[in-house]
């Protein structure tokens, strides 16, 4: 069968159209696929904690590194509430003004005390956002943090050597001259004279 040029056009063009197309579109789902397994690696091989909430706050995905710090499985703390870490050491009212920061600017930047299993207390300097969808609405919120309880533990032991005599252990002068100038203060404030 031999086929016009005119209807060879006719059928090839719209083939070959459709052929480019598809070819597109499987490169754009390779592009895609690719991109996918390379955020899928940063979060799995990523050294900082990432934790992920829905909207509604409850554990969506946590990667290795929340597990190795907090010593929760990851099967423990999907589906929970992120008060699972916490240390109690921090009031209401900490909690409300976090919240607000990122209701109003979409972050929240800080350091926070929580709780690992075992019942320890970890420093943590936190970064927590809010994830929209394209529409608005909130899908997700991210927490990226890293332990800091060697450094709170190096700023104590400083704090203390700065203020205590290293042979007695008792308060050296600056904490004397700043407790003396409290009761001056205080009572001046009181009007209290001896």
């Amino acid at each position: 069968v031999i086929l016009s040029p005119l209807l060879l056009k006719f059928v090839y063009n719209p083939m070959t159209k459709r052929i480019k197309k598809l070819q597109e579109n499987h490169r754009e789902m390779v592009d895609f696929q690719i991109q996918q397994e390379i955020y899928f690696s940063v979060f799995n091989e990523t050294a900082e904690p990432v934790l992920i909430t829905n909207a509604d706050r409850d554990i969506v995905a946590v990667n290795p590194a929340v597990v190795a710090l907090t010593g929760y499985t990851e099967e423990e703390l999907i589906g929970s509430k992120p008060n699972i870490l916490s240390s109690g050491q921090h009031s209401a009212d900490f909690y409300k003004s976090m919240w607000e920061d990122i209701t109003n600017t979409g972050h929240w930047q800080g350091e926070i005390w929580n709780r690992k299993k075992g019942g320890e207390l970890y420093a943590q300097h936190a970064t927590i956002s809010r994830i929209p969808r394209q529409y608005g609405d909130i899908t997700n919120y991210v927490s990226v943090f890293h332990d800091i309880t060697t450094k709170k533990q190096e700023e104590n032991a400083l704090h203390y050597k700065a203020h205590h005599d290293p042979l007695t252990g008792l308060p050296n002068r600056s904490v004397f001259e700043d407790r003396l100038e409290q009761v001056i203060a205080n009572t001046r404030r009181n009007n209290v004279t001896s």
